[in-house]
């Protein structure tokens, strides 16, 4: 897949993009426990969004989303929630911006294999790669945690979303072999050895 992301970034934008990828997860312990500061013992699985980023020089967001065939641009200056996929992009757009972090419009192509509405946080692994893609890019010089938080913003603010930190933190934490027992109060956790 990402050969097939690097071919069409090329084919699209004529230039060479940055490819970042981040898991969805499963969870063993812990269903619901994650927004009432409860423990949980999530895994990364082997399935990921692929994000595929280079930067353009207009303040603009051009991105094409492979799994929907759907092409879209938006103004950085006048970022808001909309239906769909987009939202999780501009949602992480607009809260680094809103932390002060100044960078420019970017071209994207977005894949990946994460089966969508199964419970194994495709939405969270979008923000999760994105926001690591923009980091890597721009040199924000973000936490992995700071990603995560973001994507939790995110999904609050943009989608619509109450939901805990377990499915960013998975995304950007993973560890093959692992899952992560994590105190969703006091942000602490463990990796714990397990044999998928």
């Amino acid at each position: 897949m990402e050969e097939k992301i690097i071919y069409q970034f090329q084919q699209q934008f004529n230039k060479n993009p940055l490819v970042v990828t981040a898991p969805g997860r499963v969870n063993l312990i812990g269903e619901h426990t994650d927004y009432n500061e409860g423990f949980v013992l999530p895994g990364a699985v082997d399935k990921k969004i692929y994000v595929a980023i280079g930067k353009n020089d207009e303040d603009v967001l051009n991105v094409w989303a492979n799994q929907y065939k759907q092409q879209l641009s938006f103004n950085l200056n006048a970022i808001h929630p909309v239906e769909g996929w987009a939202t999780y992009l501009l949602g992480m757009i607009f809260h680094f911006r809103q932390k002060g972090h100044v960078f420019s419009g970017v071209d994207v192509v977005i894949d990946g294999n994460v089966p969508l509405g199964a419970g194994m946080s495709s939405s969270a692994a979008v923000c999760s790669a994105f926001g690591f893609a923009l980091n890597e890019l721009f040199g924000l010089g973000l936490s992995r945690m700071d990603i995560a938080l973001t994507g939790q913003k995110t999904e609050h603010v943009f989608a619509g979303v109450k939901c805990g930190i377990m499915d960013q933190f998975a995304s950007l934490h993973g560890k093959k072999g692992h899952l992560m027992k994590l105190d969703c109060r006091s942000l602490e956790y463990e990796y714990i050895p397990f044999d998928f």
